[in-house]
């Protein structure tokens, strides 16, 4: 089972995200670096063919794609929204800021405040 869901697509930040993982001792990663990709996932944890994670890390950003469908998703479906998502994006907007909080998504991160700022968000939902 991937204890946590990883949506990004930008190599750097995704070898990034894994290290910081790895470093507080979660392997058990699943990586997807599309929208079309995550969107399945979704629904193969919606149908049971795939385990459920315990927190999905997802950019805004995704090539031409917006997160913010992904997140739609999750919020609409009662089996995903269980499932706690902290966006971490390199988009600075109050205007995005604000409707991660509407959807209630658990914390937004700015990748410009680096892995300790993400590291200080998956420490408060205690995910290990």
């Amino acid at each position: 089972m991937a204890k946590v869901l990883i949506v990004e697509d930008y190599d750097p930040d995704v070898r990034q995200c894994v290290k910081l993982f790895r470093e507080i001792g979660i392997d058990s990663l699943q990586v997807l670096t599309g929208a079309a990709q995550a969107m399945d996932y979704l629904e193969s944890i919606i149908e049971g063919s795939v385990e459920t994670p315990l927190l999905i890390v997802l950019d805004l950003i995704l090539g031409n794609d917006s997160g913010f469908e992904i997140i739609r998703r999750w919020k609409a479906s009662a089996k995903l929204r269980d499932i706690r998502l902290i966006v971490w994006t390199q988009v600075e907007s109050k205007t995005e800021r604000e409707l991660c909080q509407m959807f209630g998504v658990s914390a937004c991160v700015l990748k410009a405040d680096g892995p300790p700022a993400l590291l200080e968000a998956v420490s408060h939902l205690r995910v290990s």
